[in-house]
C-alpha cells in the first residue's frame, strides 16, 4: 500500500493526506479500526518508520558537524 511505504520513508499521515492522490488523513485513521489488514500494514509502517528516526538521530548526534544547540534541536524534532 503506497500509504504505509511513504509513512516507512518518514512522510507524517498528515503530509500524506495533503496530497491529492491519497486520501485524507481523518479518513485513515477512520480505517484503522475498520480495516485490520490497514491496521497491520499501518503498525509495521510505524515501527520501520521509528527504527529510520532512531538511525537518524544516532547520525546527528554522531556528527561533528555544526552548533551543539543545532544539533540538539534536530534530535528533539525527531524524538
Amino acid at each position: 500500500m503506497v500509504v504505509c511505504e511513504r509513512i516507512m520513508l518518514g512522510e507524517s499521515v498528515r503530509a500524506i493526506g495533503r496530497d491529492p492522490a491519497m486520501p485524507a488523513a481523518a479518513t485513515l485513521w477512520r480505517w484503522l479500526p475498520r480495516h485490520p489488514e490497514f491496521a497491520a500494514a499501518y503498525a509495521r509502517a510505524k515501527a520501520f518508520q521509528m527504527d529510520l528516526l532512531t538511525e537518524e538521530i544516532i547520525a546527528i548526534a554522531d556528527s561533528a558537524e555544526g552548533d551543539v544547540r543545532h544539533l540538539r534541536l534536530r534530535i528533539d524534532a525527531r524524538k
